[in-house]
């Protein structure tokens, strides 16, 4: 199912197969216990009705991704209240239509149906509203087949033991159960290196994907040459089960439906460790287990050796964030992934530096900046340093170009009068920065200008450039407040040649020695003011 074009066929077929089931089912089968811990059929079909898709993706197609009348604004969302106002509220529709439930559920089933059948292909990135944060419309064209099929399952499974998910229902859900497996493990102290679990799935849609388990998370990565702990084997549909929690990885190895190559006790614990990934397509559930949380920082990262360094790191542990690298470049040259975990699950956004710009043509940057566009959107903070702090310019509308010359080295910083009333900014007293930059960016509207710099061109002339802006609680910054002097030691050989791009007046040897020099004398002021100002950033991180 590669384009949403043939998903939205997927959904028209499940939508009429189980149209036709639920008009076959006996009245009395209402009642009845679905497979959905906690809800009778009409519970489910309830919950279903609830899900007012075609409202929010007909309002997203016209520009409104707000919340509707009666929805909560999404900084005040709530895991735990959004998915007991799901519960509560399937329970009173199934009340309020009692014998009409099936009656009021088919046109709206339908009308869901149609309001994706009519997406134009430009269309699909438009944002629309969802109380986590906005979703573009192909994403919510996945959950809606999501919710539909795996809650007929609920229901279908448990009056006809026969029942299978559909081989293109199977390829759709394939592709989302990522949301599930970040929510269906615990962490565990005990998991002293990464578990590396495999699954080779055959079948029709036949893939291959690594879930790797960590003391304080788990996530799904693309296979690569690290060799796995445990590698599985099952069908698409026994891994969309065990993945969306329907079935337990014991009973499938049990029945014969998951088998595995490796380490026994590993691959037992592998169940032991799963909770069962219900908070999507079943997040209704009343008994679904409850999620482990912790505050996550993102950290998007451009080029290998541009790190968060020991300083900012330090204090993010101390502060008890999970920290989530998303490295870019490890699809360099071309630069195509970006597969960034959904906002809702991100406290905050730390995007890096890095050699390419923001002009280039990438999808990776392309989807970054987007994915950056929402996340201030939606109130998650972003640090732009340096290319992120380019990047946040252009997701606001701003212009990024070339200074008209390049700097290596300690640069001052001219601050702006509203420095001294930003609980961040000032944090800053001696406005002094190390810098790695050959381009500059404009303020975007609706964004606050904290400082500017100069720039010496390479004809001659100095050129005034912006340094930092503030937008809401994000901060961008074109210097590197997280470089420390052990850091900059690594980049000094690293990154040699960019001395060359200052112009003829820098001899490269001369400027490199001098560099390294200044800043061994700054770096403990450098890193001590740096710390408090990261730390005030955080202070405004829920």
């Amino acid at each position: 199912m590669v384009t949403p074009q043939q998903r939205v066929i997927v959904l028209r077929a499940e939508a009429e197969g189980f149209k036709n089931y639920l008009n076959e089912l006996p009245a009395e089968a209402w009642s009845q216990p679905s497979a959905c811990a906690g809800w009778t059929i009409a519970d489910v079909v309830g919950h279903l009705y609830g899900q007012n898709f075609a409202s929010r993706i007909t309002r997203g197609l016209e520009g409104d991704a707000s919340p509707p009348e009666g929805a909560p604004a999404v900084a005040d969302h709530d895991e735990d209240r959004f998915a007991e106002d799901i519960f509560q509220r399937a329970l009173s529709n199934r009340e309020q239509h009692g014998e009409n439930l099936l009656e009021s559920f088919i046109p709206r089933l339908d009308e869901s149906v149609q309001v994706f059948n009519n997406v134009g292909p430009d269309d699909w990135e438009k944002p629309c509203y969802w109380p986590p944060g906005p979703e573009p419309v192909r994403v919510l064209l996945d959950m809606r087949i999501a919710e539909l099929t795996m809650h007929a399952w609920d229901i279908r499974s448990t009056t006809d033991a026969g029942y299978h998910l559909s081989d293109d229902s199977v390829g759709v859900l394939m592709q989302t159960v990522d949301r599930a497996v970040r929510r269906a493990f615990r962490p565990d102290e005990g998991i002293q290196q990464p578990i590396r679990y495999r699954f080779n799935v055959i079948g029709p849609y036949e893939a291959a994907c690594d879930i790797v388990m960590t003391n304080q998370r788990t996530h799904i990565e693309p296979c690569n040459a690290q060799p796995a702990d445990v590698t599985f084997r099952c069908d698409g549909e026994t891994y969309v089960l065990v993945m969306y929690g329907r079935l337990s990885p014991d009973d499938a190895m049990a029945q014969g439906r998951l088998t595995f190559q490796g380490d026994t006790e590993l691959a037992e614990s592998f169940g032991r460790r799963f909770k069962g990934g219900k908070a999507d397509a079943a997040e209704p559930c009343r008994n679904r287990p409850e999620v482990w949380r912790m505050k996550l920082a993102l950290v998007i990262r451009h080029a290998e050796l541009e790190t968060l360094a020991d300083n900012f790191t330090s204090i993010l542990k101390s502060e008890k964030f999970q920290i989530e690298p998303l490295n870019i470049f490890d699809d360099a040259p071309n630069y195509r992934l970006f597969a960034a975990p959904p906002l809702e699950e991100i406290s905050l956004i730390v995007a890096l530096g890095g050699p390419m710009s923001v002009n280039d043509d990438y999808p990776a940057l392309r989807q970054e900046r987007d994915y950056l566009k929402q996340a201030m959107a939606v109130g998650v903070p972003v640090l732009g340093i340096c290319l992120g702090a380019q990047m946040m310019a252009s997701a606001l509308g701003g212009a990024v170009e070339p200074t008209g010359g390049y700097r290596f080295g300690l640069s001052r910083l001219l601050i702006s009068e509203e420095v001294a009333a930003d609980p961040v900014f000032s944090k800053i007293e001696v406005p002094l920065v190390p810098t790695l930059h050959g381009e500059c960016f404009t303020i975007p509207k609706g964004a606050v200008k904290l400082a500017e710099g100069h720039m010496l061109c390479r004809d001659g002339t100095y050129r005034r450039i912006n340094m930092a802006f503030r937008y809401n609680d994000s901060y961008a910054f074109q210097f590197e407040p997280q470089l420390t002097l052990e850091e900059l030691r690594i980049w000094n050989e690293a990154f040699k040649e960019d001395y060359e791009l200052m112009g003829d007046r820098f001899d490269p040897k001369e400027e490199s020695a001098r560099n390294l020099r200044e800043f061994a004398k700054f770096a403990p002021y450098h890193e001590a003011q740096m710390r408090e100002m990261f730390l005030a950033f955080l202070s405004g991180v829920v």
